[in-house]
């Protein structure tokens, strides 16, 4: 309380909210554990915050465990497979959704590969606001504080639902958001395929992913403050 008061954080800026339940233990856990490493997070003005540095490492030794996670998988194309650390792209999208709303500069963002339907749930869902990170691949999620105004990240995982909260002093800009527009919509082929995971005791089939349609994702969002105008276009392209 201490630190709060001295900091200036008084308010709640915006909250994030997606679904938990149904996924499976070990995605659970791993979230739970991610969400973690960003309770109590203070980004100081004028900061960038990267999502993988305040993890640290996501290996089996930090304590994660295998989930899935979306891959290239040698034939130009993509699927789910089992993934250390499976899940914690959730919580960057979780994250990365009230810190869009609430208007602090972008510095880095990367979609997912395809688009995940459950993200696009309200209040602060909508198609084409994702975010994936693969320390491994050089995908981070950050962000620029771009306020006067400490932000402290605070979160809350059970096992049905993962809140991420913004806090400190609501800034002073107006943010205006245009769209998804959708376009490049492209049906997903319907017929069942199957992986071998030599993981899986044999005979074993393990249903993994449902298909979706492709398609292109745009949104514009304008923060105005004063007569500084900043715009940020999201053009996402998922397969």
């Amino acid at each position: 309380t201490e630190q709060r008061d001295r900091l200036g954080i008084r308010e709640l800026i915006a909250r994030g909210e997606t679904r938990v339940a149904g996924s499976s233990p070990p995605k659970i856990h791993n979230i739970k554990l991610a969400a973690s490493r960003l309770h109590g997070v203070v980004v100081p003005p004028g900061a960038v915050f990267s999502f993988n540095r305040e993890l640290g490492p996501t290996t089996l030794e930090a304590g994660y465990q295998v989930g899935w996670g979306i891959a290239a998988i040698g034939d130009g194309s993509h699927a789910t497979v089992p993934s250390v650390a499976g899940g914690i792209c959730q919580v960057a999208t979780t994250l990365f959704q009230p810190v869009f709303w609430a208007g602090y500069q972008i510095e880095e963002r990367h979609p997912h590969l395809y688009w995940i339907p459950a993200y696009g749930v309200g209040p602060l869902g909508r198609v084409g606001l994702d975010a994936t990170v693969d320390e491994d691949a050089g995908l981070d999620f950050r962000f620029l504080n771009s306020s006067p105004d400490y932000v402290l990240i605070q979160t809350a995982v059970d096992d049905t639902t993962l809140t991420i909260s913004l806090y400190g002093n609501k800034p002073s800009w107006t943010v205006k958001v245009e769209g998804p527009t959708i376009t490049n919509r492209k049906a997903a082929r319907q017929e069942v395929v199957y992986y071998p995971e030599p993981t899986l005791p044999w005979g074993q089939r393990f249903h993994v992913e449902s298909a979706g349609d492709g398609f292109d994702a745009t949104l514009v969002r304008t923060v105005i403050d004063g007569e500084n105008v900043r715009t940020l276009t999201l053009r996402t392209h998922y397969e």
